[in-house]
């Protein structure tokens, strides 16, 4: 499992090194590097914590389960394109200055990733059934999870997500970067919508809860 965890994450931060610094044309961009390093503290810190509090949440995340959700596995690709594709826009924000972010902007944007990185793995703390994909783990003996953020929201996994998207840009400096992290936001709320409807269709106790959380994302907005 730690062979597979850090291989996974130097495959990642080396894909990130080569939408980042290449597309800027400039190896020497500090903001990019100082992001990458944030990137790599950050990753690092939350594997060590849910190594710890929950291993097994790292081996199922490994893989798609059986009875992926068909809409899912489109809005998966989707997401991840439209993630994916913040850094390339950043980097080109940046080699071309078409909408370059103050740099006052850029402890933001480490203190909303820092955050979001958090609320993702206090989601895998608490939730074995964190998966990649939207499915009924029938397998996996699905239940209804109540407690740490889920006792607040329905689905901070993707409130962590969606502000990890806008996070990358500020931290980027890149104003042309939110466009992709507005998608992605975008993405994500369709992917809430149908994964509760689904939940509350198949998830036996999902409907009650439901009614006793009130909110998807956000208290007494939404």
């Amino acid at each position: 499992m730690i062979i597979h965890l850090v291989l996974k994450s130097g495959f990642m931060l080396l894909a990130m090194v080569l939408l980042i610094f290449p597309v800027a044309g400039d190896w020497h961009w500090q903001t990019g590097w100082s992001f990458f390093f944030l990137v790599l503290v950050t990753i690092t810190g939350c594997a060590a914590y849910l190594y710890r509090v929950n291993p097994e949440i790292i081996e199922v995340r490994k893989r798609l389960g059986a009875g992926t959700k068909r809409w899912d596995l489109v809005l998966l690709l989707l997401i991840s394109t439209t993630f994916i594709t913040i850094l390339p826009v950043a980097s080109l924000d940046h080699r071309h200055g078409i909408g370059n972010a103050p740099a006052w902007l850029v402890p933001t944007g480490y203190a909303l990733f820092i955050l979001a990185n958090a609320l993702v793995a206090w989601c895998e703390a608490v939730n074995k059934h964190f998966e990649v994909s939207v499915r009924l783990q029938s397998d996996r003996d699905h239940h209804v999870v109540s407690t740490g953020p889920y006792a607040v929201v329905r689905h901070p996994g993707y409130v962590a997500l969606s502000t990890m998207a806008v996070a990358i840009a500020l931290s980027l400096q890149s104003y042309c970067a939110l466009v992709p992290a507005a998608v992605c936001i975008l993405l994500n709320l369709i992917r809430t919508f149908l994964e509760d409807a689904m939940l509350k269709e198949e998830l036996e106790g999902y409907r009650e809860y439901a009614e006793r959380t009130r909110w998807r994302w956000i208290p007494w907005i939404f």
